[in-house]
Formats: C-alpha cells, structure tokens, sequence
C-alpha cells in the first residue's frame, strides 16, 4: 500500500507539473492574442465572435452532461479492471455523441436561427457576416461534442502529456492564426471565424488519433448495450438541469447583456472570461491531474484516503487560484491598460467579479467529483441546477428594472455562493464526509486567508500608488510574496506545509539538472 500511494504521489506531481508547463504557455501566447484580436476586430465585431458562439453553446448544454457522464463510467471502467467494459462503454459514449451532434445542428438551424434573427443585437451592415460566423461556430461545436469520449479516456488513463502537446499546438496555431489576422486586408471576423474552426477541429481529431493508437479499448465496437444507454442517459439527465444552469450563467447571461446593450458590452464580456481562462489555467492543471484519483479510490473503496485526498484538493485548488486572482484584482485597471489598447466600459468590475465567482467553484469542485463517482446524483444535480438556472431570471429582472449589466455579476455572485454550499453539503453526504469535518479542514483556513490577504492587499494599495509599470512590477512581487507567505503559515498545516515546500525544491531541482 505504501508503494502505491507513492506511485500515485508521483504520478499526480508529473501530472501536475506538465500540465503547469502546458499552462505557462498558453497563459503567455492567449495574453497576446487576446490583445491582437481586438485590435484587429475591434469591439463591435469582438463582442460578435464571442455572443455568437454562445447561441449554439446555450443549446448545446446537454453536452456537458453527456461528456459527465462519460468521464464518469469510463474512468469507474477503468477503475475496476474490466478490459470488454471499458471498450464498450468507451464505444457507447462515441455513438451517443454522434446522435447528440445531429441533434445540435437541428436545434442550431431552427430554434438557434429564430433566436439570431429576431432577438440579438447585431448592426445592420453586419447581418450577413454574422450568419456565417454562427454557421462555423455550429460545426466548432459538433467538434468539441465528438471529442467528448476521447477526453474522458485521456482523462482517466492520467496521460496528461497528451493533453499538454496538444494544447500547445493548438495555442501556436492561434498565434499564427493572429499574424495572418494582420495580414488579411478583407473581412476579418469571417476569416479569423474559419480559421478558429480549422484549429479546433485538428485538435479533436488528434484526440481521437491519439486514443485509436495508444489505447485498445479505443477500438470502435457495434454493440449496443441498451442497459449501459439507460444508465447513461439516467445520469446525464440528472446532470442536465446544472448544464442547463451553467449554460444559462455563461452563454445565457451573455445573450441578455446582448439584447439590453449590444456588441460592445459582449465584447467586455468576452475579455473578462478570457482573463477568468488564463487563471482558471491554474487550478484546472491541479483539478485535472487529481480527478481520475478521487473517481478510483471511490471505485475501489478507499474512502479514506479519498476524503482526505477531497479535503487537499477542495483547499489548494482555492489556494492556487486565489493568489493569481488577488493580485489581478488589486491592480485589475493597470492590468488592462497595459494589456489591451482599447478597454471596453465595465470590463474592470466584470473581472473582478468573474473571478470571485470561480473562486466559490474550486472549493466545491472535488465534491462534485465524488459525487458524480458515487453515481446517486438526482438530488444533488436537482437542487444545484434549479439554483444555477435561477441566475438568469433574476438578472433579467434586474436589467428589466433599468439596472446596470454589474448588476447580472451580482446576482450570479450571490448565486454562486448558495451552490458552493449546496455542493459540498451534499457532496459531503454522498461519499460519507463527515461534515463536521469541513469547517475545520477547509473552511476556517480559507477565510483566515481571505481575510488577512485582502486586509494586506488594502494597505500595501495606499503604499503604493501604482501609475507606472515599475510602481507596478514592485507591488505585485511583494504581494505575492505575501500572499505565499499567509497560505504557508496560515491556511496549511504543518505536514502540508513541508509537502508543499518539499516538492517545490525538488522541482526546482529537476529544472537545475
């Protein structure tokens, strides 16, 4: 037993490390791109791309609760050793994805159109070109959805390299995609559109290259288990009122500000999800690496060693997401000056509240995984989805009220704080936490951490009066530097702490050599 929790220890610290090094890089190449790709769309026709793209991901919410579930039997399969179940099930997702894709595109062409044409926003001169780029965002979509089962398999086999080269390329490709988006003297928002949906379809292709020749079970079956179908269908039912809440708190709310305020506040919205992405980078390096261990201890009846594999998990992804986001969030107008030539209205306060709304989804994120490991979810996904859907009216009637678009961010924010309790209470019940545990284990740490470090954050701010790039780069070193320092000592505990400090030296080490 000791040897293989020091494997799996291993195991998760590679994971973790490559896919930092795949983060790093994509962080540094989106920071660029996002800044070219305004510039060369300007705000009008950003706030396009990204609104556009949301009419077919607002139907296209079931896919999340098919890619759940899944990553959820497919890594129980593998968890269990059943070599024939594995294969089918795998075989299973990728027919079920295909019937889904087709069911896409029939409610895109339809419902999606009715929608594009009586409902959105969009500049008379820009009519036609907007057709088209929501034609290419419907066959984007029908990429990701395929590529789905693949994921799932790559997820549960941990071979995070594979998700790392592959994020790599296509990072590179967007790049060059941007050199030529200078270049182009025409229609840029159609080009950039066509050439976004090259890229990813390779990507997807490549995962499912890449399954068909390292993984046998990735061998294409015609069985149709009817059983495995129900089962299937019962648990991505079950996640599809969540889906459908998710969908609504990001495509759905960016259709709303669509219709209350046009392109231009889209556009301050797709910027504030971008810099939401580059942080969210860093914990799902650490979430995606742990996943696939949470989902096999509860396979294989390890309950207590997945209870405190939750509790770290639920912690450091907090941790490492709250460091980046302080720091962004005390210097966010600088930040955004520096970065964009142009900063669209509101986009510092739809930052600022994006990221403390992901930040309540890192604590509860390993106790959905355990959850959805468990298999018994009606209840859980029931009450998590109705709280999730009912963003959307309620930021409705806000914008109805005459009120400004911060206040579809408030309302999310209130939210967002009701489901992270919701998760981690039921959660909790699920895998047989002891819920007394929490407050101790992850709760009092992680406001102890919030509080001092906000509290440092205020006072370091009247130190520094941060107007040029020097003033700048000086506070940010010395609040991250605190900011390390008040996690250290105040939100882990000793034996933490010393694994913390003793796998950074020994990554540190490997860089040396």
């Amino acid at each position: 037993m000791k040897n293989n929790s020091n494997l799996d220890t291993a195991r998760l610290a590679k994971n973790s490390v490559i896919l930092y090094a795949r983060m790093l890089l994509t962080m540094a190449i989106g920071l660029y791109t996002s800044r070219v790709i305004l510039r060369e769309l300007g705000v009008v026709d950003y706030g396009l791309y990204n609104v556009l793209g949301g009419v077919v991901s607002l139907f296209g919410f079931i896919q999340g609760s098919l890619r759940n579930a899944s990553w959820r039997y497919i890594t129980v399969s593998l968890g269990k050793g059943d070599f024939f179940n594995l294969q089918k099930t795998y075989s299973t997702a990728i027919y079920v994805h295909l019937i889904f894709s087709l069911l896409l595109i029939l409610i895109s062409e339809t419902v999606g159109l009715w929608f594009f044409y009586n409902k959105m926003v969009i500049p008379e001169t820009r009519i036609n070109e907007a057709f088209w780029v929501y034609q290419i965002s419907i066959l984007t979509a029908v990429f990701s959805v395929m590529s789905s089962p693949s994921n799932s398999l790559i997820l549960a086999h941990e071979k995070m390299s594979a998700f790392a080269y592959l994020s790599i390329y296509e990072s590179i490709a967007k790049l060059f995609i941007v050199f030529l988006l200078v270049l182009f003297p025409h229609d840029k928002l159609l080009f950039y559109s066509i050439l976004i949906c090259i890229v990813q379809g390779s990507v997807r292709v490549s995962y499912f290259l890449y399954c068909r020749y390292n993984f046998k079970e990735s061998k294409l079956i015609r069985l149709f288990d009817i059983n495995l179908i129900r089962e299937m269908s019962i648990f991505s039912g079950f996640t599809i009122l969540p889906g459908l809440g998710i969908a609504g708190c990001g495509q759905g709310l960016n259709l709303l500000l669509n219709i209350f305020f046009g392109p231009s506040v889209n556009a301050a919205r797709g910027i504030s999800v971008q810099v939401q992405h580059l942080v969210v980078s860093f914990i799902n390096s650490f979430q995606q690496a742990f996943s696939p261990q949470i989902t096999k201890l509860y396979a294989s009846n390890q309950l207590d060693k997945m209870h405190k594999l939750v509790s770290k998990t639920a912690k450091f992804s907090f941790y490492l997401f709250f460091i980046p986001s302080m720091l962004i969030i005390f210097n966010i107008d600088y930040i955004l000056k520096l970065w964009l030539d142009n900063v669209p209205d509101d986009t510092s306060s739809f930052c600022i509240y994006t990221l403390l709304i992901s930040m309540t989804e890192t604590i509860s994120y390993p106790f959905l995984v355990g959850a959805a490991a468990n298999g018994k979810i009606k209840k859980y996904y029931t009450i998590n989805g109705i709280l999730l859907i009912m963003v959307v009216p309620i930021a409705y009637i806000f914008l109805k009220l005459g009120f400004s678009p911060i206040s579809v961010y408030i309302s999310h924010f209130a939210f967002s704080i009701l489901v992270m309790y919701s998760r981690v209470r039921l959660g909790a019940d699920l895998i047989n936490y002891k819920i007394k545990k929490i407050p101790s284990e992850i709760i009092t740490p992680v406001l102890a951490v919030s509080t001092i470090s906000a509290l440092c954050g205020f006072f370091l701010k009247h130190l520094f009066n941060v107007n040029d790039f020097w003033d700048f780069v000086m506070y940010m070193m010395l609040y991250g530097i605190l900011l390390l320092a008040i996690v250290l000592i105040v939100g882990m505990k000793k034996d933490e702490r010393q694994f913390v400090i003793k796998s950074a030296i020994s990554i540190l080490k490997k860089f040396k050599n």
